[in-house]
């Protein structure tokens, strides 16, 4: 719960706009670095999406992208919403990262072909 309450905070000042995107991209990346156990893991991927939701990625795409990435890297359990997140995104230097890692089923790699077209 802890951590939930970390993120939540860190969210709203995010979205808030009150402080600079260098400023938020810190947050992210210090709230990427919070320990936890899966429940704290998914909790960190709503609070992400939401608040690439909320600014529309805009100068915090990299930053919320890269603390995805680096969070997914050590929780497994996020590879498939965070695979979703990124195909309909079309993010495709975040699959190629986690590629790297993990592998792709033949599912993942029609729609991303499909995607290329």
């Amino acid at each position: 719960m802890f951590a939930k309450s970390i993120m939540n905070q860190i969210k709203v000042r995010v979205v808030s706009g009150y402080f600079e995107s260098k400023t938020c991209a810190n947050l992210i990346t210090a709230m990427s670095n919070v320990p936890g156990d899966s429940i704290s893991a998914l909790a960190f991927f709503e609070t992400l999406t939401s608040i690439y939701d909320e600014t529309e990625g805009g100068a915090l795409r990299p930053a919320l992208l890269q603390a995805m990435l680096r969070k997914t890297l050590r929780s497994p359990i996020l590879f498939d919403t965070t695979m979703e997140f990124l195909i309909d995104t079309e993010c495709f230097e975040g699959m190629q990262v986690l590629s790297r890692k993990y592998p792709f089923s033949e599912d993942y790699q029609e729609r991303i072909i499909k995607i290329l077209g």
